[in-house]
């Protein structure tokens, strides 16, 4: 099992933010599906109940990816799994061959990979959990940029939902990019949320699209290198030297403080 150094804040609402309408920030209008290189400054940490009584953990990382709108994700969560009482990541099944942390597109696991966060030691096989959410500062890495959407008061529709959702009001048949906004219309418009007019029948509740982040990767030290991020000695990248120098500092201070074995400081 893995112990997870974080501040845990309690349940909170995480409403989403809209995007790609009228009047929209730009940081927040719809972009492209793709690889763009992103900016993670840091991690909120927090936990809820599931049905079934268990405790599981979440982080919701601040996200800007790197690209002409300085495009923002900060409200989407990703689950790192459950929590037992010693703050412990584990599986519910017991099945301690298999990774703890949660995968696929609401898990933490490729995030937490793509910063070296989470790994397989190379010489027990065992996986690792090295969550230090206080410390995280501009890291550079890889996210994959889909289109998710939601309605307010009614939930959150991940990538893949939405595709089915927008082709069933295109004969089923695939669609551009340029051609999403009419067929979001269209979808409000069948589904009786707004009328011809663009009326709302119930004000503000239709559907609305938003970047959301579909997979992570780590950006390879000669992509890095060409972009002008520095590499720290364990492959890291930064957004800038001043970034990764702090972490340094950090990370050599925190070693300094730690009490040698045997010093009366543990008890041994």
């Amino acid at each position: 099992m893995a112990k997870i150094k974080a501040r845990i804040k309690t349940d909170r609402d995480m409403t989403s933010k809209s995007s790609g309408g009228g009047g929209v920030p730009t940081k927040y209008q719809l972009i492209p599906p793709g690889r763009y290189p992103a900016r993670v400054n840091s991690f909120e940490c927090s936990s809820f109940k599931t049905k079934a009584g268990h405790e599981m953990f979440k982080l919701i990382p601040q996200v800007r990816v790197l690209n002409e709108n300085m495009t923002e994700i900060s409200r989407q969560d990703f689950i790192v799994g459950y929590i037992d009482e010693d703050g412990c990541i584990f599986r519910p099944d017991g099945d301690d061959e298999k990774p703890s942390v949660w995968t696929g597109y609401a898990g933490a696991s490729f995030m937490l990979e793509a910063m070296d966060m989470y790994y397989q030691d190379e010489e027990t096989g065992e996986w690792v959990l090295d969550l230090e959410t206080d410390g995280l500062l501009d890291r550079v890495v890889i996210v994959v940029i889909a289109t998710g959407g939601y309605i307010k008061r009614k939930g959150n529709f991940d990538p893949e939902t939405i595709t089915k959702m927008l082709k069933s009001v295109n004969d089923d048949s695939d669609y551009t990019f340029e051609e999403i906004p009419k067929l979001v219309e269209q979808w409000n418009i069948e589904n009786d949320y707004i009328d011809e007019d663009g009326e709302y029948a119930e004000q503000g509740v239709a559907l609305r699209l938003k970047n959301v982040i579909a997979g992570w990767y780590g950006m390879k030290e000669d992509e890095a290198e060409e972009a002008g991020y520095p590499v720290d000695d364990y492959g890291r990248v930064f957004f800038d030297e001043i970034a990764m120098n702090l972490t340094l500092d950090r990370e050599e201070q925190e070693e300094s403080d730690e009490p040698e074995w045997g010093s009366d400081e543990e008890g041994y």
